[in-house]
């Protein structure tokens, strides 16, 4: 018998189905994409060395903050279209994606302005290697709001065939650059170009649903702008202080307070981290516009089942990912950064360990969207980001480097914790902590295990230890009643429906 039984599927149209479809065309992005991005990483951090790689990693972080600073508007965009679609309010979510395009190209416009008067000002020689990374950040600013309303139309498997084009084009492009010799500046280009591609490929899905045409756009009535604008305000404000916490913004006081190599190690973790628990993000991008309209109907019970079993089935395939990952962080580094980052591998295992709550918290902060609680997300994540910042300058000033950066991050990541309870309330659930803590027990013995097979570190020995240890976690799953037939059941349902 299983100590946590499996929720009875969701009814039909309740949107179960659509977050399970979309997870797995996310999924294919991620197994399809993912290798050409850490495969690319690698061959410029062995081509650049830690000192070049603390330099363009730096511009690439200018180019990831703006970005991320403003990446609240294409939430925006996914919550009021997946509503007012839901609602048969058709122009108006036309107007809605029309507005919001023109937002994000004024706001990236005069981005882009105070970035090259900036660099004319303090270092004239490099205004190119400014302008490139903040023009690339403006034009992805209006190619997120595109990717957000195709994420409220769920236009996953066209957003799946977008993605892999543009990390097929972006990897064919690094080779060619580092083949040629061209190091900082020729990367610099091939974020600007790939960043046009992407935006050409996701206008033209956006187009094709008729949400974005040439002629006039339907006037907003003043109360939705004024509570568009009040979600910006509150919600994109949260999610801009979100990159203060988890985003890699202690780069900033590692150029104050150490030195380029130092970025480079706390760089080299990030982006190993960030790709490696990438899968919430897959589950989040689903998830919400499913979850807006579920609120929008006021389907509190469905609300409640989808929050829980999502959260389950997430927990299943995160967990070993993460804990694997800080288990095997030293071979990880070596092999795909080399020797010379081997000092990476405790920043990796310190983000890794702040990632284990990332799966939860994306599912709860799409509930607190979806439930228009921006003034609690807001509070929290002003509070969260004052003490990280306060934490990675104290930190980073004391001489600790790329592991004090990466604790500062890990102890602002506990008050994810708030919001999963918020969350979990507001969805009439409870959170499964006794789940959650069997998978992470499972997940370390599986990989603990495992870690003995890597005595010499190349590719063959790490293989087969994440294999071996992979294997073990499955054949732990029953046994510590985390899932059985019915579960199979579930996902033979789902998987027959698409």
């Amino acid at each position: 018998m299983l100590i946590e039984p499996p929720l009875p599927l969701l009814q039909s149209g309740s949107g179960g189905a659509g977050v399970a479809s979309g997870t797995l065309w996310n999924a294919l992005t991620l197994v399809l994409g993912l290798p050409l991005a850490i495969l690319s990483f690698s061959l410029i951090s062995h081509a650049l060395g830690p000192n070049l790689m603390g330099r363009y990693n730096f511009l690439v972080w200018l180019n990831a903050a703006i970005v991320g600073l403003l990446i609240g508007t294409a939430n925006a965009a996914t919550k009021y279209v997946a509503e007012l679609r839901g609602k048969g309010q058709n122009a108006q979510a036309a107007g809605v994606v029309r507005w919001l395009v023109g937002l994000q190209g004024l706001v990236g416009l005069g981005l882009v302005g105070l970035a090259v008067l900036a660099s004319l000002l303090w270092q004239p020689a490099f205004w190119l290697e400014y302008l490139l990374p903040t023009g690339a950040a403006a034009i992805s600013l209006v190619g997120g709001v595109l990717v957000g309303v195709a994420q409220a139309e769920r236009r996953f498997r066209a957003l799946a065939f977008n993605n892999i084009a543009f990390a097929l084009f972006q990897f064919g492009l690094v080779v060619l650059t580092l083949t040629l010799g061209w190091q900082v500046e020729g990367l610099l280009w091939i974020l600007f170009a790939s960043s046009l591609l992407y935006f050409g490929l996701n206008w033209f899905l956006v187009w094709r649903t008729g949400l974005l045409t040439w002629g006039r756009a339907p006037k907003l009535p003043p109360t939705l702008r004024h509570e568009i604008l009040g979600y910006l305000g509150s919600v994109a404000g949260a999610f801009a202080l979100s990159v203060v916490v988890w985003q890699d913004s202690e780069v900033f006081f590692l150029k104050i307070f150490s030195n380029a190599a130092e970025i480079s190690y706390y760089s080299a973790a990030f982006v190993l981290a960030s790709r490696l628990i990438l899968l919430p993000d897959l589950v989040f991008a689903a998830f919400l516009p499913v979850v807006c309209s579920l609120y929008a109907r006021a389907d509190f019970v469905q609300l409640g089942l989808l929050h829980r079993q999502t959260l389950r089935y997430l927990l299943l395939l995160s967990t070993p990912i993460a804990v694997g990952g800080i288990v095997l962080a030293g071979p990880i580094v070596q092999l795909f950064n080399g020797p010379g980052f081997a000092p990476a591998a405790a920043p990796l295992a310190l983000l890794l360990l702040s990632g284990l709550l990332i799966a939860p918290g994306k599912l709860a902060v799409a509930i607190l969207m979806a439930a228009n609680d921006r003034h609690f997300i807001l509070n929290l994540t002003i509070l969260a980001a004052c003490l990280n910042l306060a934490l990675a300058a104290g930190f980073v000033a004391m001489g600790w480097g790329a592991t004090g950066a990466a604790w500062a991050s890990v102890l602002a990541q506990l008050g994810v914790v708030i919001t999963i309870g918020r969350a979990a309330k507001l969805s009439h659930q409870t959170f499964p902590w006794l789940i959650f803590a069997k998978n992470i027990g499972a997940a370390g013995l599986a990989f603990g295990g495992a870690a003995f097979l890597v005595q010499t570190i190349d590719w063959p020995h790490f293989i087969i230890a994440g294999l071996v240890g992979t294997l073990i976690y499955l054949v732990l799953l029953p046994l510590l009643g985390l899932v059985g037939w019915e579960d199979w059941r579930q996902i033979s349902h789902r998987l027959g429906r698409h």
